[in-house]
């Protein structure tokens, strides 16, 4: 795969969609997606969840609080997806972490 071909790899970053569920008592109350460039779901994990906790949503004084973010990694349909580095898996999708 040529990155130039595809933007979600220029410079060897990946293009990612974060989604940030909020919710009180285990009921959602909002939701907000990022899109964002890291180079790899680690990375885009941190970024999506600095973002999160900086919303206005995201207030842990409401009891029973929790955010919950779920990591894709964006690809042109057209596009193989990008091979792991020998030794490593591929990125997975989609991915959630709960954050209480």
């Amino acid at each position: 795969m040529n990155s130039s071909s595809n933007p979600s790899l220029q410079g060897g970053a990946f293009t990612y969609v974060i989604t940030a569920r909020f919710s009180c008592q285990g009921r959602l109350y909002a939701e907000e997606t990022y899109r964002l460039t890291a180079c790899d779901e680690p990375e885009a994990k941190r970024i999506g969840h600095h973002r999160a906790i900086e919303s206005d949503f995201c207030d842990p004084r409401i009891r029973d609080f929790s955010l919950a973010l779920s990591v894709t990694l964006e690809m042109d349909p057209d596009d193989d997806p990008p091979s792991a580095p020998s030794g490593a898996s591929a990125p997975r999708q989609p991915d959630s972490a709960s954050f209480e």
